[in-house]
């Protein structure tokens, strides 16, 4: 039976007070993505990690990567658009320099198979479940929900320091800019 994953999402979005910390790499979902803009009409500060489908070097461009990934990779961008006009701050993870890491500018900004949420560092939904359609609807996810402030508190100091190295998405950068026609279709 499904387990509602994407209602545990939106039952923790829905109810934020202060602070939303995301971490996920897929297309959110359209009724997902309206409570995040809800939450930060309440005065909730959203913070949503995300990854690259194909891994980017610091400067945005890509590594080699077959196209699907690619096309992927406009696909779960495009939909971070009005996010990030609605007030949710959005960044890619990136990976500082690393003794055997060798890439133009020093970082990469990797592709990112976590599915985590947490909320005012009371509760937190990590799992399998992404926030897009699949997550509940065609396949089996399934996440676990935690309310236990020593646990989240734990988990949120992890997802701040991702978002203290992450490379912010900036509507008006040049990275931005030059793949907005990709990202259109």
């Amino acid at each position: 039976a499904d387990a509602n994953a994407l209602l545990g999402y939106e039952a923790i979005i829905l109810g934020a007070r202060h602070h939303l910390l995301i971490l996920n790499d897929f297309p959110v979902l359209a009724t997902l993505a309206a409570a995040l803009k809800r939450a930060v009409e309440r005065g909730v500060r959203v913070d949503f990690l995300t990854g690259c489908a194909i891994p980017r070097r610091a400067d945005g461009t890509f590594f080699k990567g077959p196209i699907h990934r690619e096309l992927f990779e406009y696909m779960s961008k495009r939909r971070f658009e009005p996010l990030i006009r609605g007030g949710v701050h959005v960044y890619e993870v990136q990976i500082g320099p690393r003794p055997y890491l060798v890439a133009r500018g020093g970082a990469v900004r990797p592709y990112v198979h976590a599915k985590v949420v947490t909320a005012d560092g009371e509760v937190a939904s990590v799992g399998s479940a992404n926030l897009d359609a699949t997550a509940s609807y065609w396949e089996r996810e399934v996440n676990a929900i935690v309310e236990d402030p020593a646990v989240v508190g734990v988990l949120e100091a992890e997802l701040r320091a991702l978002v203290a190295t992450a490379a912010p998405l900036d509507l008006e950068s040049e990275y931005w800019k030059r793949e907005s026609a990709r990202r259109a279709i």
